[in-house]
């Protein structure tokens, strides 16, 4: 019940977080260039899943897990990630696109740098969720939140407003993968 009411009040604060941020945004964005950003965002969302291989949901339902199989996990999964994010940046500087989308392009090229830490992050959330520990990945979640908002509204003041949502967007995820590999005192081992 505790770990539940830690899930849901989660999800509470990154919905407060996300209305803020689309209510302010959206105030200095046209809806062209706020659709080039969401177009963007659903493609990185959708590639990222490729990065991870689904070795979150395997940690999740696995009976026993140790240090050497996340070891593995981590590796694999930085590996691939990595390969993905590098793929993207190619495809897109060796396939010649319209000049219509080289916003979308943009943007795509910049949240293309969120895979690795949504993956990474994705399995030691796994490994939290697996102990019910919903209390520290809640903690962690809004520390983050707040971080990566009051960054981005300073890049707001002196940069374009496009720059500050992605800015925001991709420093929310980096935060919290810093944050939890700090906490969880993970070794790295290739």
């Amino acid at each position: 019940l505790i770990s539940g009411f830690w899930s849901y009040l989660n999800y509470f604060c990154q919905g407060i977080f996300a209305v803020s941020i689309g209510l302010i945004f959206s105030q200095f964005l046209d809806v062209k260039e706020y659709g080039f950003f969401v177009t963007g965002e659903l493609v990185i969302n959708f590639l990222s899943q490729f990065g991870e291989l689904g070795l979150s949901n395997y940690i999740l339902n696995k009976d026993k897990i140790n240090e050497k199989f996340l070891s593995t996990s981590f590796s694999i999964t930085l590996i691939t990630s990595l390969c993905l994010v590098i793929f993207i940046n190619l495809f897109i500087l060796i396939i010649p696109f319209a000049n219509q989308y080289s916003q979308v392009i943009f943007v795509v090229s910049c949240l293309s740098f969120i895979i690795p830490a949504k993956n990474l992050l994705s399995i030691i959330k796994s490994i939290w969720f697996r102990d019910l520990n919903n209390r520290l990945i809640t903690k962690i979640s809004i520390f983050s939140e707040i971080n990566s908002f009051i960054i981005s509204l300073l890049i707001l003041y002196q940069f374009d407003i496009l720059t500050a949502l992605i800015v925001f967007t991709i420093s929310k995820p980096w935060l919290k993968l810093l944050i939890s590999l700090k906490l969880k005192n993970f070794k790295l081992r290739f």
